[in-house]
């Protein structure tokens, strides 16, 4: 969220997915393909497949499509 990093000094660093910037994110597979994206990460079947710290990958793998 830009305004958190905003509020935090770090705009310029982080708060959006952009070339160059920091990035911290996951990676999750839903149970369903055709439920709602927000949907999906609440269901009792789906799984966080890969994590991503500062862009790098530090758990897991991206799924085959």
């Amino acid at each position: 969220d830009l305004e958190a990093a905003w509020a935090l000094g770090f705009e310029r660093r982080c708060g959006r997915l952009e070339c160059g910037l920091a990035a911290d994110l996951a990676v999750v597979l839903p149970e369903d393909r055709r439920d709602e994206p927000c949907e999906s990460l609440l269901a009792p079947g789906s799984r966080v497949v890969a994590t991503l710290c500062r862009g790098r990958l530090v758990a897991g793998a991206f799924p085959a499509s």
